[in-house]
Protein backbone atom coordinates (compact mmCIF):
# COMPACT_ATOMS: atom_id res chain seq x y z
CA UNK A 1 0.00 0.00 0.00
CA UNK A 2 1.32 3.44 -0.87
CA UNK A 3 2.20 5.58 2.13
CA UNK A 4 -0.11 8.44 1.08
CA UNK A 5 -3.05 6.09 0.69
CA UNK A 6 -2.30 4.54 4.09
CA UNK A 7 -2.19 7.99 5.70
CA UNK A 8 -5.55 8.87 4.13
CA UNK A 9 -7.17 5.68 5.45
CA UNK A 10 -5.74 6.25 8.97
CA UNK A 11 -6.57 10.01 8.86
CA UNK A 12 -3.09 11.03 10.06
CA UNK A 13 -0.49 13.28 8.39
CA UNK A 14 1.82 11.64 5.88
CA UNK A 15 4.85 12.99 7.79
CA UNK A 16 3.87 10.97 10.88
CA UNK A 17 3.66 7.72 8.91
CA UNK A 18 7.01 8.46 7.22
CA UNK A 19 8.62 9.14 10.61
CA UNK A 20 7.25 5.85 12.00
CA UNK A 21 8.45 3.91 8.96
CA UNK A 22 11.95 5.44 9.29
CA UNK A 23 12.10 4.83 13.10
CA UNK A 24 12.40 8.61 13.53
CA UNK A 25 10.72 8.87 16.93
CA UNK A 26 11.96 12.45 17.49
CA UNK A 27 9.34 13.74 15.03
CA UNK A 28 6.52 11.90 16.86
CA UNK A 29 4.79 13.35 19.93
CA UNK A 30 5.74 10.54 22.32
CA UNK A 31 6.22 6.79 22.63
CA UNK A 32 2.56 6.13 23.39
CA UNK A 33 1.53 7.85 20.13
CA UNK A 34 4.16 5.91 18.14
CA UNK A 35 2.99 2.54 19.50
CA UNK A 36 -0.67 3.42 18.92
CA UNK A 37 0.10 4.50 15.32
CA UNK A 38 2.04 1.26 14.73
CA UNK A 39 -0.94 -0.75 15.99
CA UNK A 40 -3.28 1.12 13.65
CA UNK A 41 -0.96 0.46 10.69
CA UNK A 42 -0.87 -3.26 11.56
CA UNK A 43 -4.67 -3.38 11.69
CA UNK A 44 -4.93 -1.60 8.33
CA UNK A 45 -2.46 -4.08 6.76
CA UNK A 46 -4.12 -7.05 8.56
CA UNK A 47 -0.94 -8.30 10.23
CA UNK A 48 -0.12 -9.27 13.81
CA UNK A 49 1.00 -6.27 15.85
CA UNK A 50 2.58 -8.16 18.77
CA UNK A 51 5.92 -8.77 17.04
CA UNK A 52 6.02 -5.19 15.74
CA UNK A 53 5.29 -3.59 19.12
CA UNK A 54 7.90 -5.82 20.79
CA UNK A 55 10.62 -4.15 18.68
CA UNK A 56 9.52 -0.61 19.49
CA UNK A 57 10.69 1.42 22.50
CA UNK A 58 8.43 1.72 25.50
CA UNK A 59 7.73 4.83 27.52
CA UNK A 60 9.02 5.38 31.05
CA UNK A 61 7.06 3.85 33.90
CA UNK A 62 4.65 6.28 35.57
CA UNK A 63 5.93 7.77 38.78
CA UNK A 64 3.84 7.83 41.92
CA UNK A 65 2.90 11.19 43.36
CA UNK A 66 4.36 12.11 46.77
CA UNK A 67 2.30 11.21 49.79
CA UNK A 68 -0.52 13.66 50.44
CA UNK A 69 -0.27 15.76 53.63
CA UNK A 70 -2.08 14.72 56.74
CA UNK A 71 -5.75 15.70 57.02
CA UNK A 72 -5.01 17.74 60.14
CA UNK A 73 -2.46 19.95 58.35
CA UNK A 74 -3.40 23.63 58.25
CA UNK A 75 -4.38 25.11 54.92
CA UNK A 76 -1.96 28.01 55.28
CA UNK A 77 1.23 28.11 57.29
CA UNK A 78 2.46 31.59 56.24
CA UNK A 79 4.90 30.40 53.57
CA UNK A 80 2.53 30.70 50.63
CA UNK A 81 3.37 33.37 48.02
CA UNK A 82 1.21 36.47 47.99
CA UNK A 83 -1.52 36.60 45.36
CA UNK A 84 -1.99 40.36 45.48
CA UNK A 85 1.55 41.28 44.39
CA UNK A 86 1.44 39.70 40.89
CA UNK A 87 -2.00 41.18 40.26
CA UNK A 88 -0.82 44.69 41.16
CA UNK A 89 2.28 44.37 38.99
CA UNK A 90 0.11 43.28 36.06
CA UNK A 91 -2.34 46.16 36.54
CA UNK A 92 0.48 48.74 36.50
CA UNK A 93 1.88 47.64 33.15
CA UNK A 94 1.71 50.26 30.35
CA UNK A 95 -0.06 47.90 27.96
CA UNK A 96 -2.81 47.19 30.48
CA UNK A 97 -3.23 50.92 31.17
CA UNK A 98 -3.51 51.65 27.42
CA UNK A 99 -6.15 48.95 27.01
CA UNK A 100 -8.06 50.32 30.02
CA UNK A 101 -8.03 53.83 28.52
CA UNK A 102 -9.32 52.53 25.18
CA UNK A 103 -12.12 50.65 26.91
CA UNK A 104 -13.02 53.73 28.92
CA UNK A 105 -13.18 55.85 25.76
CA UNK A 106 -15.36 53.24 24.04
CA UNK A 107 -17.69 53.24 27.05
CA UNK A 108 -17.99 57.04 26.93
CA UNK A 109 -18.83 56.92 23.20
CA UNK A 110 -21.42 54.20 23.78
CA UNK A 111 -23.22 55.66 26.81
CA UNK A 112 -22.69 59.43 26.31
CA UNK A 113 -22.78 60.18 22.54
CA UNK A 114 -24.14 63.71 23.15
CA UNK A 115 -21.06 64.64 25.21
CA UNK A 116 -18.74 64.00 22.27
CA UNK A 117 -20.94 66.08 19.95
CA UNK A 118 -21.00 68.97 22.45
CA UNK A 119 -17.21 68.90 22.79
CA UNK A 120 -16.77 68.98 19.00
CA UNK A 121 -19.18 71.91 18.60
CA UNK A 122 -17.43 73.78 21.43
CA UNK A 123 -14.11 73.35 19.66
CA UNK A 124 -15.59 74.66 16.39
CA UNK A 125 -17.01 77.75 18.15
CA UNK A 126 -13.63 78.50 19.71
CA UNK A 127 -11.94 78.21 16.30
CA UNK A 128 -14.45 80.59 14.71
CA UNK A 129 -14.01 83.14 17.50
CA UNK A 130 -10.22 83.04 17.11
CA UNK A 131 -10.52 83.64 13.37
CA UNK A 132 -12.91 86.59 13.87
CA UNK A 133 -10.53 88.20 16.39
CA UNK A 134 -7.60 88.09 13.93
CA UNK A 135 -6.94 91.52 12.14
CA UNK A 136 -8.14 91.73 8.58
CA UNK A 137 -5.68 92.80 5.89
CA UNK A 138 -6.21 96.35 4.48
CA UNK A 139 -5.90 95.28 0.89
CA UNK A 140 -6.97 92.03 -0.55
CA UNK A 141 -5.08 90.56 -3.44
CA UNK A 142 -7.02 90.47 -6.67
CA UNK A 143 -8.17 87.05 -7.73
CA UNK A 144 -6.06 85.40 -10.40
CA UNK A 145 -7.51 85.59 -13.87
CA UNK A 146 -9.37 82.48 -14.86
CA UNK A 147 -8.03 80.77 -17.94
CA UNK A 148 -10.17 81.22 -20.98
CA UNK A 149 -11.68 77.98 -22.22
CA UNK A 150 -10.48 76.67 -25.54
CA UNK A 151 -13.32 76.42 -28.04
CA UNK A 152 -12.98 73.86 -30.79
CA UNK A 153 -14.75 74.48 -34.05
CA UNK A 154 -17.79 72.34 -34.68
CA UNK A 155 -17.94 69.93 -37.55
CA UNK A 156 -15.53 67.33 -38.89
CA UNK A 157 -12.46 68.99 -37.28
CA UNK A 158 -13.81 68.43 -33.71
CA UNK A 159 -14.77 64.87 -34.55
CA UNK A 160 -11.24 64.24 -35.87
CA UNK A 161 -9.70 65.60 -32.63
CA UNK A 162 -11.92 63.33 -30.50
CA UNK A 163 -11.02 60.30 -32.59
CA UNK A 164 -7.29 61.06 -32.19
CA UNK A 165 -7.58 61.46 -28.41
CA UNK A 166 -9.63 58.26 -27.92
CA UNK A 167 -7.33 55.15 -27.64
CA UNK A 168 -8.11 52.23 -29.86
CA UNK A 169 -9.73 49.32 -28.02
CA UNK A 170 -9.44 45.73 -29.22
CA UNK A 171 -12.64 43.98 -30.16
CA UNK A 172 -14.08 41.36 -27.77
CA UNK A 173 -13.87 38.63 -30.42
CA UNK A 174 -10.14 39.30 -30.88
CA UNK A 175 -9.55 38.94 -27.11
CA UNK A 176 -11.43 35.61 -26.99
CA UNK A 177 -9.53 34.26 -29.98
CA UNK A 178 -6.19 35.24 -28.39
CA UNK A 179 -7.11 33.58 -25.07
CA UNK A 180 -8.20 30.39 -26.85
CA UNK A 181 -4.92 30.32 -28.79
CA UNK A 182 -2.88 30.66 -25.57
CA UNK A 183 -4.85 27.90 -23.80
CA UNK A 184 -4.52 25.57 -26.81
CA UNK A 185 -0.77 26.15 -27.00
CA UNK A 186 -0.25 25.56 -23.23
CA UNK A 187 -2.35 22.35 -22.85
CA UNK A 188 -1.40 19.03 -24.52
CA UNK A 189 -3.66 17.26 -27.00
CA UNK A 190 -5.23 14.45 -24.95
CA UNK A 191 -6.00 12.20 -27.92
CA UNK A 192 -2.32 11.92 -28.90
CA UNK A 193 -1.25 10.07 -25.71
CA UNK A 194 -1.93 6.68 -24.11
CA UNK A 195 -2.75 8.16 -20.68
CA UNK A 196 -3.62 11.76 -19.79
CA UNK A 197 -4.89 13.10 -16.47
CA UNK A 198 -6.60 16.39 -15.67
CA UNK A 199 -7.11 17.69 -12.09
CA UNK A 200 -10.25 19.64 -11.21
CA UNK A 201 -8.62 20.45 -7.86
CA UNK A 202 -5.21 19.64 -6.34
CA UNK A 203 -4.67 15.86 -6.55
CA UNK A 204 -1.70 13.56 -5.87
CA UNK A 205 -0.83 11.24 -8.82
CA UNK A 206 1.76 8.46 -9.19
CA UNK A 207 2.52 6.54 -12.42
CA UNK A 208 4.98 3.63 -12.82
CA UNK A 209 5.92 1.95 -16.09
CA UNK A 210 6.48 -1.75 -16.89
CA UNK A 211 10.02 -1.68 -15.46
CA UNK A 212 8.81 -0.32 -12.12
CA UNK A 213 10.33 3.13 -12.66
CA UNK A 214 8.31 6.08 -11.42
CA UNK A 215 7.63 8.40 -14.36
CA UNK A 216 5.23 10.75 -12.54
CA UNK A 217 4.83 11.39 -8.82
CA UNK A 218 3.65 14.78 -7.63
CA UNK A 219 0.63 16.92 -6.75
CA UNK A 220 -1.12 18.16 -9.89
CA UNK A 221 -2.57 21.66 -9.48
CA UNK A 222 -6.21 22.51 -10.19
CA UNK A 223 -6.90 22.83 -13.94
CA UNK A 224 -3.53 21.27 -14.88
CA UNK A 225 -3.31 18.44 -17.47
CA UNK A 226 -0.40 15.98 -17.32
CA UNK A 227 0.63 13.18 -19.66
CA UNK A 228 1.99 9.87 -18.36
CA UNK A 229 5.04 8.49 -20.16
CA UNK A 230 6.79 5.14 -20.06
CA UNK A 231 6.46 1.64 -21.42
CA UNK A 232 3.04 0.05 -20.69
CA UNK A 233 1.52 -1.47 -18.71
CA UNK A 234 1.32 1.67 -16.56
CA UNK A 235 0.45 1.33 -12.86
CA UNK A 236 -1.51 4.41 -11.69
CA UNK A 237 -2.41 5.61 -8.16
CA UNK A 238 -4.62 8.72 -7.72
CA UNK A 239 -4.95 10.19 -4.23
CA UNK A 240 -8.14 12.18 -4.92
CA UNK A 241 -10.24 10.28 -7.44
CA UNK A 242 -13.31 12.55 -7.29
CA UNK A 243 -11.22 15.54 -8.40
CA UNK A 244 -9.32 13.86 -11.29
CA UNK A 245 -10.33 13.09 -14.89
CA UNK A 246 -8.55 10.23 -16.70
CA UNK A 247 -8.31 9.81 -20.47
CA UNK A 248 -7.05 6.54 -22.00
CA UNK A 249 -6.22 6.92 -25.72
CA UNK A 250 -8.28 10.11 -25.76
CA UNK A 251 -11.42 8.55 -24.23
CA UNK A 252 -12.69 9.24 -20.67
CA UNK A 253 -12.01 6.44 -18.16
CA UNK A 254 -14.47 5.76 -15.30
CA UNK A 255 -12.68 5.63 -11.92
CA UNK A 256 -15.65 4.43 -9.85
CA UNK A 257 -14.96 0.64 -10.21
CA UNK A 258 -11.28 1.05 -9.20
CA UNK A 259 -11.78 3.59 -6.37
CA UNK A 260 -11.75 2.81 -2.67
CA UNK A 261 -11.91 5.52 0.01
CA UNK A 262 -11.36 8.13 -2.76
CA UNK A 263 -8.04 6.48 -3.79
CA UNK A 264 -8.04 4.97 -7.32
CA UNK A 265 -5.65 2.17 -8.43
CA UNK A 266 -5.59 0.71 -11.95
CA UNK A 267 -3.34 -0.34 -14.84
CA UNK A 268 -3.25 0.83 -18.44
CA UNK A 269 -2.22 -2.01 -20.72
CA UNK A 270 -0.83 -1.55 -24.24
Amino acid sequence: MHIEALAVSLKVPVSKVRALEADDYQHLPDTVFARALAGSVCRALKIDSASILALMPTGPAPRLQPQAPDVNTAFRDGTEPSRVGPALSFLTRPMFLAVALLLAGAAVLAFFPGLVTELVSMGERMTVSEKSAAPLSTESAPPPPSPSPQVLPAGPVAATVQEVQRPAEPAASEVLVAQAAVETASSPVIGDYLLALRAKSASWIQVRDASGATTLQRIVAAGETVVAEGKPPLSVVIGKADATEVFVRGKPFDLAPVTRENVARFEVKP
